[in-house]
C-alpha cells in the first residue's frame, strides 16, 4: 500500500504484481491486480505529482481499479469532479466550474455522465460570480477501449455528443468569439472503424458590430490518422465556413472585417489530400503596422498543413496606418501552397495617402504594389520575396 497526504489530499494506491526474473520484469500475459484512491479538494496535488497534467483547481474523488493483463487490462471504478477550473494550454480561455463524473464499466467501456463546465477568460484560480456561471459546455456519452486504441487513440469505439451554448472562445491577442453555439459529435463508424466528427450549426460573433462566423461538415478520420501528414491526408474532409462582417481584433495589428466563403476538402488535384479552399473579402479594415522586435530564437520547422488555395480581395474602407504613412488600398492576392511551401502573390492599389519623410510630408495621389513571395527552395524556413512599387507623389519640404 502506498499513502501520498499533503495538507488534506490523500492518495493511497496499492497493487499485485507478477514479476519474473527472466525476459520481461512483469509478464505481459500473466494477471495483475492495482488499486488507486484520491480524496483532495485541492487538484494542486496531481500538478505536483503529474507535470504534464494542466493546471487544475477543485474538488476531485477517484477510485479506480485494474485488473488481467498488460495485454489485456480491464479497469472498472468512478471519477467525480465538482467545480474545477482547468487550465487550457494556447488558449486565453479556460475551463470553469467542471462538474460531473466518468464512470469505468466492465467492457473497457468509458461513461461521461452530464460532464458540464463553462469557458472564461478568467484565471483559474478565479472564483466566478453567479451571473457568469452558464454551463456553456455538456459532454456525454461512452468510450469502448480497445487493444488497438493503446496505440492509435482513434482507434477506440466512441459515441459522444458535446454541446456549446453561448460559450465564449479567446486566443492569445485576439478579440473573443463570442455567442459560440454548436453540437459536435463524434461516433465510430461499424462498417470500417474510422472515427466521424460531426459538426452541427456552429455559430459565433466577434465584436458588438460583428455579424457571424458559420461553419458545418464532417471529418472521417483512420485510426492512425495523427500518426502523420500522409495519414491525415487520407482522411475524408468536408467542412464548410462562412461570415458576414464578422469583425475581430488582433493585437497588434488592428481591426479586420471581412466575408468569407471556404470549403475544407479532399481535392482530387491533390491526390485527395484535404485543401483549404475560397475567398476572403476584407473590407472596413484599420491595419496597424507594428515596429516588431527581431526574435533572437532559431525558427523551427514550419508545418506541411494545411494546404490552401485562398483568393484574398482588398475590398472598401481598408487603410494602413504607420508612423510613416497612412493610405487606403485596394486589389487581390493569392495564396497557395503550406506553410511550409507557400506561394502568394498580387496586386494592391491606392489613391490616396500620406507619407511621412524625415523632412518633408508627402501626398500620394497614385501607387501600385506587386506582391510575390514564396518559401526558397534552397535554404529552409526562408522566404524569397519581391515587391514592385509605382507610385506617384507631391511633396513639400520643410
Amino acid at each position: 500500500d502506498l499513502t501520498l497526504m499533503e495538507d488534506e489530499n490523500i492518495l493511497s494506491a496499492g497493487c499485485r504484481l507478477p514479476v519474473s526474473y527472466k525476459g520481461s520484469p512483469i509478464p505481459r500475459d500473466k494477471p495483475f491486480t492495482a488499486t488507486a484512491r484520491l480524496r483532495g479538494e485541492d487538484l494542486w496535488l496531481l500538478s505536483g505529482l503529474f507535470p504534464a497534467v494542466p493546471r487544475m483547481i477543485g474538488e476531485l474523488k477517484a477510485e479506480v481499479a485494474a485488473t488481467g493483463t498488460l495485454d489485456q487490462p480491464q479497469f472498472t471504478g468512478r471519477v467525480a469532479v465538482a467545480d474545477t477550473n482547468v487550465e487550457l494550454p494556447g488558449l486565453e480561455s479556460n475551463l470553469h466550474g467542471l462538474t460531473g463524473e466518468i464512470r469505468l464499466e466492465s467492457g473497457r467501456r468509458v461513461v461521461f455522465q452530464d460532464m458540464t463546465a463553462m469557458l472564461s477568460a478568467a484565471p483559474v484560480d478565479t472564483t466566478l460570480l453567479p451571473q457568469f456561471r452558464h454551463k456553456a459546455l455538456k459532454l456525454s456519452g461512452d468510450v469502448v477501449l480497445t487493444d488497438e486504441g493503446l496505440r492509435h487513440p482513434l482507434a477506440n469505439l466512441f459515441d459522444l455528443l458535446l454541446e456549446m451554448d453561448s460559450l465564449e472562445l479567446k486566443l492569445k491577442d485576439t478579440s473573443p468569439l463570442t455567442e459560440v453555439k454548436s453540437r459536435v459529435t463524434l461516433k465510430t463508424r461499424e462498417s470500417d472503424g474510422r472515427a466521424v466528427i460531426a459538426v452541427e450549426d456552429f455559430t459565433g460573433v466577434g465584436n458588438k458590430r460583428s455579424g457571424p462566423l458559420r461553419a458545418h461538415g464532417t471529418v472521417v478520420l483512420a485510426p492512425n490518422a495523427f500518426g502523420s501528414l500522409e495519414d491525415f491526408n487520407r482522411s475524408e474532409v468536408a467542412l464548410s465556413v462562412s461570415a458576414k462582417n464578422l469583425t475581430l481584433n488582433r493585437a497588434p495589428y488592428g481591426t479586420f472585417t471581412f466575408d468569407t466563403d471556404l470549403q475544407f476538402a479532399g481535392d482530387p488535384l491533390h491526390d485527395g489530400m484535404p485543401v483549404l479552399r475560397g475567398g476572403v473579402l476584407v473590407h472596413d479594415t484599420r491595419l496597424s503596422a507594428p515596429k516588431l522586435k527581431p526574435s533572437t530564437e532559431a525558427p523551427g520547422p514550419l508545418p506541411s498543413f494545411p494546404f490552401v488555395d485562398i483568393y484574398v480581395t482588398v475590398g472598401d474602407r481598408v487603410e494602413v496606418v504607420h508612423p510613416a504613412l497612412r493610405a487606403s488600398l485596394e486589389g487581390g492576392i493569392q495564396i497557395s501552397g503550406s506553410p511550409a511551401d507557400i506561394l502568394v502573390s498580387g496586386g494592391l492599389t491606392s489613391d490616396k495617402g500620406v507619407l511621412q519623410l524625415p523632412r518633408a510630408k508627402a501626398q500620394l495621389r497614385r501607387a501600385e504594389v506587386d506582391i510575390f513571395v514564396r518559401s526558397d527552395p534552397v535554404i529552409p524556413q526562408q522566404l524569397v520575396t519581391r515587391v514592385w512599387v509605382d507610385a506617384d507623389a507631391s511633396a513639400e519640404v520643410d
